[in-house]
């Protein structure tokens, strides 16, 4: 997965001192340093947390509550997917936000139609899940699209990477704010499926992204998979992609049952093992199976 080039923050930096950017929707110059400033390592998680969130804490009404929230949220949903290599950083951030004492929240402008109760900030981390889920699926949406011209291609399928190697980080974590109660190894499904089973798709671009899954959740997505059974309806979010609405297996390349089986998972690493040893396809999507190969493994051995 590329990153994006040094100037990044200075774009956000200068975004962010606009005038368009004045209301409480839109990140602020301080808060831009400030995270600049944390992945520098040049400070802790939880300074950072109580800088990046005292906007929303003392915010005079619950619209403007809201407002900072999806402006902090969008912020760390832009640099997990721009800039990879800043998704651990991130989750420790996300760690320090939700352990910060709670917060009143304020009445006012917005109090009869906003959804946000007293003891939510910030252990609750409100709309995080949504956003990151509305996010996920956009990119997904971008990248699954025909598009013409080939550099918006490559960039589709770099976001779609990044976004999915972080749902898979994300889905690692134990608490339920973070992982999606189960939520995001549920959305995984779909791209494993389509990178592993289904024919005439772009392997360089589909497996960088499917691989995530087992290099960043293996034991998650092994153990949760035990618990799928192959007649689940696809009205259930962990059947979904293993069903169609009558009960039959997906076609595709896997012709086993539905469900997640040790068949199937063995399947999968089967796959992955003919793309690492394929010469005619790119070196990020051979270096990737290699990973999910050698990720699965371990897993294996220690159940």
């Amino acid at each position: 997965m590329s990153e994006m080039p040094p100037q990044w923050f200075d774009t956000k930096l200068q975004a962010a001192t606009t005038t368009d950017a004045e209301g409480p929707s839109s990140v602020k110059p301080d808060e831009v340093r400030t995270m600049k400033t944390f992945l520098d390592n040049q400070t802790t998680a939880i300074k950072a947390a109580e800088s990046l969130t005292k906007r929303t804490s003392t915010a005079a009404n619950l619209s403007d509550v809201y407002e900072s929230l999806s402006a902090l949220w969008t912020f760390l949903t832009d640099l997990a997917i721009d800039m990879p290599s800043s998704q651990p950083k991130l989750i420790e951030l996300l760690k320090a936000i939700q352990n910060l004492p709670d917060v009143e929240l304020p009445g006012g402008e917005g109090a009869d139609y906003i959804s946000l109760e007293q003891g939510e900030l910030w252990k609750e981390l409100p709309q995080w899940g949504n956003i990151w889920a509305d996010t996920f699926n956009s990119v997904e949406a971008s990248f699954t699209k025909p598009v013409d011209s080939t550099t918006e291609s490559v960039r589709n399928g770099q976001m779609w990477a990044a976004i999915t190697a972080f749902s898979a980080r994300l889905a690692a974590e134990d608490a339920a704010q973070l992982n999606g109660g189960g939520f995001l190894l549920s959305q995984g499904y779909r791209g494993i499926v389509r990178a592993l089973e289904q024919e005439g798709v772009d392997l360089n671009s589909e497996i960088p992204a499917a691989a995530q899954w087992f290099i960043h959740s293996g034991p998650k997505l092994y153990n949760h998979g035990r618990t799928i059974r192959h007649d689940e309806p696809s009205g259930n979010g962990n059947g979904l992609w293993f069903k169609d609405g009558y009960g039959k297996p997906l076609s595709g390349l896997w012709k086993g049952e539905g469900g997640l089986n040790k068949g199937r998972w063995l399947f999968w690493k089967e796959r992955f093992t003919w793309v690492r040893e394929n010469m005619e396809l790119g070196e990020e999507a051979r270096r990737a199976a290699k990973d999910a190969v050698e990720a699965m493994t371990k897993v294996e051995k220690e159940g």
